[in-house]
């Protein structure tokens, strides 16, 4: 691609990062600038409804060269229960579907999209999970101690400005820890319930098999 191209897209992003740290993006989602790579955007937003609620959540937009021509890619960082983490996402405004993107749209519209979609479920898509509601809400306690090791940001700060303290992070850190082990010895007890239904369910069936073979025994001796 020529400089000329690839300094107009620089050019472009520039002018949208502008745009969204002036309007703040009303308090949905952050973004971190990567000034050596302006085409590697990390951004933050809160948890808003269901079990995500002031959950923090951290992911990734890259955008191509020639942008805005052709649509961004996306990835989620931070363990969330809705998108797998180091997954490029399947969506419409993204190089799955690069014929319904428009040059129009941009970088605050296409991370809008994402938040949009996170609060929907989609078994199936590429990139979804469907973890159940206490792993989201675990992954969203957890949230504000989370820190980016690529670009260094630790979702507390970017959010609200300063540093959690020290008391406040620990205690995050046992109630995840401790809501980890009662979630194992949850999925311990469902194993060991499951295995005895399943016992059970195959005595039943044997002593069945054995009344049935007498009657059909003494039925015929009768006779």
């Amino acid at each position: 691609m020529s400089n000329s191209k690839n300094n107009q897209a620089s050019l472009r992003i520039m002018k949208e990062i502008k745009e969204i740290m002036d309007k703040e993006t009303d308090g949905i989602f952050k973004i971190h600038v990567n000034e050596e790579n302006l085409f590697d955007i990390h951004f933050t937003f809160i948890g808003k409804e269901k079990e995500y609620l002031n959950g923090l959540y951290h992911g990734r937009m890259i955008l191509p060269k020639d942008y805005p021509m052709r649509p961004p890619d996306f990835w989620m960082i931070s363990e969330n229960g809705r998108f797998q983490t180091q997954t490029k996402i399947c969506m419409s405004n993204t190089s799955f579907h690069p014929d319904q993107w428009s040059p129009s749209w941009g970088i605050r519209t296409a991370i809008l999209g994402l938040i949009s979609l996170f609060y929907e479920e989609s078994d199936g898509a590429v990139g979804s999970i469907a973890a159940n509601k206490n792993v989201r809400k675990r992954h969203a306690i957890y949230s504000p101690v989370y820190e980016c090791k690529k670009c260094k940001s630790s979702l507390y700060k970017l959010w609200y400005g300063q540093e959690m303290d020290e008391e406040k992070k620990n205690y995050i850190k046992k109630l995840t820890s401790k809501n980890e082990k009662v979630s194992t010895t949850q999925q311990t007890n469902d194993i060991r319930s499951s295995e005895c239904t399943l016992t059970l369910l195959i005595i039943f069936g044997f002593v069945a098999a054995i009344l049935g073979v007498l009657q059909y025994t003494f039925g015929v001796l009768n006779n």
